[in-house]
C-alpha cells in the first residue's frame, strides 16, 4: 500500500518516526514530498504510535519500486506481500547498504491512501502494445541461440522443465531454487541487483528481481497452470511477464511452446 504525505519540510538523511491516523503494516510505502521511505518497525510510546520509516533508494531501483506500486494494484494485494517476494527475510536488509541512523525527529503526519494506478481504463494501450511484442516461438530457437551479453530471464512452470531444457544448451546460465535459504537467495537478489549474473534460468517464484539490464524473457509453456500462484498475492506468470517488459523496458518477450 502506498501512502501519500504532504507538506512535511523534512531532510531525507535520517530515519524518521512518524505519527499519522493511517495504521501502517511493517514493509509497506510512504511517500513524502515525491520521495519514497519504507515503514521499518513500529514503537509503542504509551497511547501514542509511531512508525520508523527508512529512506528507501538504496533498496530498489525506481523502476523497482514503480512497478511494485503497480503490481500491488493490479493483482490486488498488499505491497508488503509483493516486498516480501524480494526480500525473505528482512534481518539481511542490512546488506543492501541502508542509511544509518543519523537523528532520529518525530513528526506529525496527516494522509490519505493513494493509487496512481486504479483506473486502468487509462493503460489499455500499454496492454495492447505488451500483447504486440510477444513473439512465439519453439524449442528448435535454441539450437544455435547465443544470448545477450546482458540480463536475460528464463522463466519454467517447474524445475522438471527447467532441468530438461538445461541439458541441450550450450550457453552458461545460473538457476535460482526457491529451496535454497534466505541468505543464499540474499546474496543472488544481490548479484542480479549488481549485474553479476546474467542468464537467470528459475520459476515463476524467482522473477521478482531488480533487474539492472533485462533485455529477454523466455517463459515456456505459458498455458500451464504452474504459473498461477495460488498464494496470495494470487498473479498470473504470462501476464507478470508483459508488465515486466514495460516497466524495465525489456526488448522482447517470448512465449516459447512445445
Amino acid at each position: 500500500m502506498i501512502y501519500n504525505v504532504w507538506n512535511i519540510n523534512s531532510k531525507f538523511d535520517a530515519v524518521y518516526l512518524i505519527n499519522s491516523e493511517n495504521k501502517f503494516l511493517i514493509w509497506d510505502l510512504v511517500k513524502i514530498n515525491n520521495d519514497y521511505f519504507l515503514i521499518k518497525w513500529i514503537k509503542w510510546q504509551g497511547k501514542e504510535i509511531f512508525w520508523k520509516i527508512t529512506y528507501i533508494w538504496n533498496l530498489f531501483s525506481e523502476n523497482t519500486i514503480f512497478f511494485q506500486q503497480f503490481i500491488s494494484s493490479y493483482w490486488y494485494s498488499w505491497y508488503f506481500k509483493f516486498f516480501n517476494l524480494y526480500i525473505q527475510d528482512t534481518k539481511y536488509i542490512s546488506k543492501l547498504n541502508l542509511p544509518e541512523v543519523k537523528r532520529q525527529k518525530k513528526i506529525d503526519l496527516k494522509g490519505e491512501y493513494i493509487s496512481k494506478y486504479v483506473n486502468f481504463n487509462t493503460y489499455e494501450w500499454y496492454l495492447k502494445m505488451w500483447d504486440e511484442t510477444i513473439n512465439i516461438i519453439d524449442y528448435s530457437f535454441f539450437e544455435d541461440y547465443i544470448p545477450w551479453k546482458w540480463q536475460n530471464l528464463f522463466v519454467f512452470p517447474d524445475l522438471w522443465t527447467l532441468y530438461s531444457f538445461s541439458e541441450n544448451i550450450n550457453f552458461r546460465y545460473e538457476i535460482l531454487n526457491v529451496s535454497w535459504t534466505s541468505l543464499h537467495r540474499m546474496k543472488k537478489f544481490l548479484d542480479i541487483k549488481k549485474w553479476k549474473i546474467n542468464n537467470i534460468f528459475t520459476t515463476h517464484a524467482w522473477v521478482f528481481q531488480d533487474w539492472k539490464n533485462l533485455k529477454s524473457i523466455f517463459v515456456f509453456d505459458p498455458y500451464k497452470w504452474y504459473y498461477k500462484n495460488q498464494q496470495n498475492p494470487r498473479y498470473y506468470l504470462p501476464e507478470l511477464a508483459k508488465q515486466i517488459k514495460f516497466f524495465y523496458n525489456v526488448d522482447v518477450l517470448n512465449f516459447v511452446m512445445v
